[in-house]
Parts: structure tokens; C-alpha cells; sequence
């Protein structure tokens, strides 16, 4: 503990003196001007690039540059410092939460990522690396038009730096404790008139931060982009991505205070765990663990492995009367994980892994989207397109006979039949005068899922649905097929209240698909639709010094999704082994209200303030849980007219920047950032132990030198200065996922051109 308390000092004081070694040269000068403002953002939240103010959609973007001045090295750190967004934890990465709209576990993702307009739905996309990036938008509110399904709750844009004419050479350089080591950047090379070409690449480790070893870093990625352009009117950009993460994935840790909370979940345990165990029965955190990130030994660190390649080829060309954008895309992911959540629970009550714990995963995916937009000086936009995607996720290797599992639960073999979407979408702006404008578009869907499966149980119990008077029982090879045509859109009127003011008001709808439950007997779940009103205003006030953003909204919910656990459907209850499957049911129409604000003032040339404010009150449809007597509740738990998870009532954000300027050019900036946030159900299992996320701050620091000549710059930071630990997910057996420590570092930056 001492050795690594120096490690942590010496890293702040090195970082600090490459900062305070410039402060005999920097002073806080007198303002020779009252002509500054704040920085003007072009987003491409509707896939054409717009200032951000003009946008009729709550829209966060986050700068490349803050992004790797503050050390935010993976998108889900990215989107945990934002209102109105959480993010929950899984064993290898997590799920997006925007308004308290999301999804986790078997369903699809509620919230869709595009990594330069190529669609990903992996939980993995959480741990994506961030380096050599644009720009970050966080766009809220159901995406289904222009974006297609599974973007209900919104949509995270992530641009990634293209080729220029210029010769440039960036590197990014981190220590900090827990062994952080970080290393990423560019050579951007101009090749001739016609062409550039552009590699990054990302090197980083990092001990992990439980004690156990989980929640590590091993990662290397590498990016490569050419441009070719032969004319004003032609570009085409040819990318290659390519990362690899190996090592201890995250992992959980006891839940404090369940200690007689829930019975013993299984017959066997009392007998096979020492009465000093830190699972069963009490589930409380010990007197001896160190912090909330020590783990016990019934835990042990899991092993994740994945890579992930991403082709993409983006052809841009003006018409003139129209711009043609022709995107196709390929990728083709892996993933391998020894998911350890449940070690210690099983029959033998051991420690070693097994084959059973190790799960794989692979997914490749071709997609292409064609769209004709009008001329980018327009003031009468439109854009017509057609996009078609195949999912393809193959078995990684031939699956066990479901009837071989000598443990009286059932199991499943599964074969995926590709996904498949197929669209044609359009939307229009139309000024009806110089200063109102309406907005139609439409989308039409075709999506499909599908699987060949097979179920069975070596020795049913007599009680079970499906005993038939053998004790075996195969279903034989199974078919499953999910078709759904959808029709989304978006209507809304702008009107112009000033030079730097717009209020809108628009309704727009969201789609995500269902599919199939693997249970005994298994059950479809129903596609989810959400339809949104939305009224804002996006203003700048005194001569682009002070902006203001405002939505509200309300959102009405058809067939909302849940996942929770139902032991009746799955297992043979009080049997060793058998245990409740999570399960995804759909609730009745489910309502969500609610409303944003975004508040920037540079109140001097040196003095910047960022306040946030998120509202949101979501409560669940018709819907009642099952009963569970494996975790806790032995009645029906009825959700309806209940908080819905993942949705904190009250989220408030503060930020302050101050900069000191020398007269040689140089610069220093120091600040400080604090999310407070109300507490609110982290599962939809609100009866479990610990599913409640009590209210919490979580703070940060950033102190900055820039040099003169913008060749170089340092920092330190500092990130959760509370050092307090926030509930991710809980998952039964008295677990969850939780938030990264506190953490110190210092970062060196170089930009050559």
C-alpha cells in the first residue's frame, strides 16, 4: 500500500512540476478585447454537417481534444460524465442509458453507436478505444428515421480524425497508478495532390482495479485511412480498424449490507463455503476488505479476450443539384470470456474455471447505405436513402448434446440464422419563410431474426411442465423466426426567435426489435416502439458569450422490454444446479417525462461555467415480475406505475474552467467538473439486495499547460475525487458491477505540423 501511495505522489508531482515550471511566464492578463465568444460546433447528427445551434435535436458533443486532455479513454467514460446518461457495467463492458431508455442482458441495445457511420451493437463498444477522435455526439431522443432500429433511446456518434493536406505527427502519452500506461497517435501524411493517408494507433495497460486483478487493461489498437481526392466534387475515404483486449475482464464484487437479506440461494452452500465466506449467506461486504473494491476469493479474476476489424469506404460525391454518399461496410468481431460472476455457485462449489464458464462470441456484419442529400448551401434540405444489413453470428464451435449435462437443469443449443434489415428513408426541411421551417421523414423496415435451437434435460423432475414420464427430454431441432415490418417517422416545425435563438417542437418515433427467450418452454418477446414529443429552444446570448439549451419531453412506450429472472420457466426449483434464467418480457404502454438544460457562460476572456440539469420520470407499463424463490422473492413483484431502472430522477452537472494567459501565447487551464445525481434502481429486479443506486457526487480535476507555439502540452488529473463506488448492475447471489476508484495520472501531448 505505501509503495503504491509513492508511486501515486510521484506521478502528481512530476505532472504538476511540467505544469507549475511555467507558471513564472504565465499570467492572468488584463483583457485587451471584449471580443471572445464561445466556440461554434458543427455536429452531423442528421448526416449533414450543421452547427450545432441550428440543430432541432438535444445534441451533447464532446471535442476530441477534451476528451484526450481529461483522460477519457474508453466511450463509456466518455458518457458517464453527461446528464441524463448512464451507463451500466457487464463483464465486458456495458449498455447505454439515455433518459432512462435502455436495454440489458440477451435483447438488443436501446441506445445504437456508429464508429464513422458503421452501426455496432456490442456491449464491448463501451470499452472502444478513444484516440485520434473528432468529435463525440450524444444525440437524445428516439433516432428511427434517418437511423433505424434499435436507436430508441437516442444515438452516440463517434468521429474519428480523416486524412488532410498536411504533414502532422500527434502523440498522447499517460501514467497513472494502478500501473496506467498509455500511448496513442498519428502520422498524418500528405502523398500528393490526389492523396493522404492517416495511421493511428493506441497501446495501454493498467493493472486492474479490483483487487482480484479484474476490470484491467490490455489493449492495442490501430487505425488506417486514405483519401483519395481527384476534384473538388469526389472524395473517397478507405478505413481500416483493428483492436485486440485480452487480460481480466471486470467482474463483481459483494454487495454491501444483504447480510440476511435473501435466503441461501442453494441446498449445498452452507456446507461447502467456510462460515467466513464472503457469498453466502451473508452477502454483506467483510470488516476485512480493504475497500468496495476488494473482491473475495470465490471470485477470481475472469479472462476476456476480443479483437474487433472494421473496413469501411466512404464515397462523397457533389452533383451539384445533389450530393451522392455511398457507404459500405464490413466487420467482423470476436469474443471470449470465462464469465466468473457465479464462481463458488455450482455443484462442486470450486474455484477452477470450466469449459461450461467460457463463452464465445463472434459476429460479422455487412451493411451499405446510399443517400442523395441536396447541396449543402440549401436552405430547402432533403435526403432520400436506402440502406440493407446481414448480421451473421456464427457458433464458434459445435455445441454439447443439451441431454449430455449431468445436472438436472435444462440447457440449449443454438444456431443463428442471420439478422437482416432492409430500409428506404427520407427527410425533408422545408422554409415555409425566412424564418419558419417544417420537417417531415419516414422510414420503412424490414428486420428479421432468427434461430435453429434445441433444448433438453438429462434428469427432469416430475413437477417440471414439461416431464412426460421420461426423465430425459429432448425437444428435437427447433426452428425461430421473427419478421417486422416497421414504419418510423418525424414531423416538427423551427422557427428562428432571433439571430442566435430557435424553438422547435417535433414528435419522432423509435424501434427495437424482439426476438426469442431461451427458456423450457421458450417465449417470443414483442418488438419495442416508443414514440417521443419534443419541445426546445437553442439560444446564444450576449454576443455568443453565454448559450442556452432547453428540451422537454414525453415519451409513450408500446411493449416495453424488461429482463428479469422467472425460475418456474427454466430449472427444477430446489434442485442443485437448476436456477432462474434472465428472461425479457414486454409491458404495457409505459410513460417517460421529463426535460434538459445545458447552460455555458464565458463570463470573462479567462472564466468559462458549464452547468447541466436532467430531469426524467419514467415508470413501467402493466407489468408484473414472476415469482423468484431463488433470489429473494417468494411473491409476484409488480412493476407497474414504478420507477424504471437505470432512470435517476435529478441529474446535475457543474463545470469550471480558468486560464491564465502568458504573453508569449502559452496558457494554463485549470477546472474542475461534479455530476450529482439522485439515487434511482440500477435492475428491474427491484427487490434484490442492493438494486438501489443511492444518491452520489462523483468529481474530477484538470490543470493544463499549453506551450506558445501549440507544439506540446501537459496535464494532471485527477478523476473521482470522492472515491466512492456507484452500482453499475446488480446481478443476484448478492453482486454487482460498480464504478472505477479514484484515480490520478499526468498526460504529455505532442502535435507536430
Amino acid at each position: 500500500m505505501e509503495k503504491k501511495l509513492w508511486k501515486v505522489l510521484f506521478i502528481l508531482f512530476l505532472g504538476l512540476g511540467l505544469v507549475l515550471v511555467t507558471f513564472p511566464t504565465v499570467y492572468s492578463q488584463d483583457e485587451a478585447s471584449d471580443e471572445f465568444t464561445l466556440e461554434e460546433i458543427t455536429v452531423t447528427a442528421e448526416k449533414r454537417t450543421q452547427d450545432v445551434q441550428k440543430t432541432a435535436i438535444a445534441v451533447t458533443a464532446i471535442a476530441g481534444d477534451a476528451i484526450s486532455e481529461k483522460a477519457l479513454n474508453t466511450l463509456g467514460e466518455v458518457m458517464k460524465g453527461l446528464a441524463g446518461v448512464e451507463v451500466a457495467g457487464s463483464i465486458s463492458g456495458g449498455q447505454i442509458y439515455i433518459r432512462g431508455v435502455g436495454a440489458y442482458g440477451g435483447g438488443e441495445p436501446a441506445t445504437a453507436v456508429m464508429l464513422d457511420d458503421v452501426y455496432s451493437g456490442r456491449s464491448l463498444t463501451i470499452s472502444q478505444a478513444m484516440y485520434d477522435v473528432e468529435r463525440v455526439e450524444v444525440l437524445r431522443g428516439p433516432q428511427g428515421t434517418l437511423y433505424g432500429r434499435n436507436a430508441t433511446g437516442g444515438l452516440v456518434n463517434v468521429n474519428t480524425k480523416n486524412p488532410i493536406d498536411t504533414f502532422e505527427t500527434l502523440a498522447n502519452f499517460q501514467l497513472g497508478d494502478y500501473n496506467l500506461k498509455h500511448f496513442d497517435g498519428a502520422v498524418n501524411m500528405p502523398i500528393s495532390e490526389k492523396w493522404a493517408a492517416r495511421v493511428a494507433l493506441l497501446r495501454e495497460t493498467r493493472d486492474g482495479y479490483l483487487s482480484c486483478g479484474g476490470n484491467a487493461s490490455n489493449i492495442f489498437s490501430t487505425r488506417i485511412k486514405l483519401s483519395y481526392k481527384p476534384n473538388d466534387d469526389l472524395s473517397v475515404i478507405g478505413s481500416f480498424d483493428y483492436t485486440w483486449q485480452k487480460g481480466h475482464g471486470n467482474n463483481t464484487v459483494p454487495v454491501p449490507g444483504s447480510a440476511g437479506k435473501l435466503p441461501t440461494m442453494f441446498p449445498w452452500a452452507d456446507s461447502t463455503i467456510p462460515a467466513n465466506g464472503w457469498i453466502v449467506p451473508a452477502g454483506a461486504l467483510p470488516e476485512e476488505a480493504a475497500s468496495e473494491w476488494d473482491n473475495d476469493e470465490w471470485h477470481p479474476a475472469g479472462y476476456l479476450y476480443s479483437t474487433r476489424k472494421v473496413g469501411t469506404l466512404a464515397i462523397n460525391w457533389d452533383l451539384g443539384w445533389g450530393q451522392v454518399t455511398i457507404i459500405p461496410s464490413y466487420s467482423d468481431e470476436y469474443s471470449e470470456n470465462i464469465d466468473n460472476m457465479l464462481m463458488g455457485v455450482g455443484t462442486s462449489a470450486t474455484k477452477e474455471f470450466s469449459d461450461n464458464d467460457r463463452q464465445t462470441s463472434i459476429r460479422k456484419t455487412y451493411s451499405v447505405e446510399t443517400r442523395l442529400a441536396s447541396p449543402a448551401d440549401s436552405a430547402f434540405t432533403w435526403m432520400i436513402g436506402v440502406y440493407g444489413m446481414k448480421m451473421d453470428r456464427p457458433a464458434a464451435e459445435e455445441p454439447q448434446d443439451p441431454t449430455t449435462y449431468d445436472d438436472s437443469s435444462w440447457h440449449y443449443v443454438t444456431y443463428r440464422d442471420p439478422d437482416t434489415t432492409y430500409a428506404i428513408f427520407g427527410q425533408t426541411t422545408y422554409p415555409v419563410t425566412d424564418q419558419f421551417r417544417v420537417t417531415g421523414g419516414l422510414r420503412y423496415s424490414t428486420d428479421e431474426n432468427g434461430m435453429k435451437y434445441r433444448y433438453g434435460n438429462s434428469n427432469v423432475d416430475p413437477s417440471h411442465p414439461l416431464y412426460d414420464g421420461d426423465s430425459v427430454y429432448d425437444s428435437g431441432m427447433l426452428s425461430f423466426e421473427q419478421s417486422v415490418s416497421s414504419l418510423t417517422y418525424k414531423a416538427g416545425i423551427e422557427f428562428d426567435a432571433g439571430d442566435a435563438s430557435m424553438l422547435y417542437a417535433q414528435v419522432a418515433t423509435g424501434f427495437k426489435q424482439g426476438g426469442l427467450n431461451q427458456t423450457a418452454p421458450p417465449s417470443e418477446y414483442k418488438p419495442e416502439e416508443l414514440v417521443a414529443y419534443e419541445v426546445g429552444a437553442k439560444n446564444r446570448f450576449l454576443d455568443g458569450r453565454m448559450q442556452l439549451n432547453l428540451e422537454g419531453y414525453y415519451y409513450q412506450y408500446t411493449n416495453m422490454q424488461a429482463q428479469f429472472a422467472e425460475a418456474t420457466t427454466i430449472g427444477d426449483s430446489g434442485s442443485t444446479g437448476g436456477r432462474a434464467p434472465q428472461k425479457i418480457f414486454n409491458a404495457e404502454t409505459g410513460t417517460n417525462k421529463g426535460f434538459d438544460v445545458e447552460f455555458d457562460y464565458l463570463f470573462t476572456k479567462n472564466d468559462k461555467l458549464k452547468m447541466t440539469l436532467a430531469y426524467i420520470n419514467a415508470t413501467y407499463g402493466k407489468l408484473t415480475l414472476p415469482p423468484n424463490p431463488d433470489w429473494g422473492s417468494t411473491d409476484s413483484f409488480p412493476l407497474t406505475g414504478r420507477t424504471v431502472a437505470m432512470s435517476p430522477k435529478w441529474v446535475f452537472g457543474l463545470g469550471y474552467d480558468h486560464t491564465w494567459y502568458a504573453e508569449s501565447g502559452a496558457s494554463v487551464i485549470a477546472g474542475f467538473d461534479t455530476k450529482i445525481s439522485s439515487g434511482y434502481y440500477t435492475t428491474a429486479e427491484q427487490y434484490l439486495a442492493g438494486a438501489w443506486q443511492e444518491s452520489y457526487t462523483r468529481s474530477n480535476i484538470l490543470v493544463s499547460y499549453f506551450s506558445a507555439d501549440g507544439k506540446w502540452s501537459s496535464s494532471v488529473w485527477a478523476k473521482n475525487l470522492e472515491d466512492d463506488a456507484q452500482t453499475l448492475y446488480i446481478v443476484p447471489f448478492y453482486r454487482r458491477f460498480i464504478n472505477d476508484p479514484r484515480t490520478f495520472g499526468m498526460t504529455i501531448s505532442f502535435n507536430f505540423r
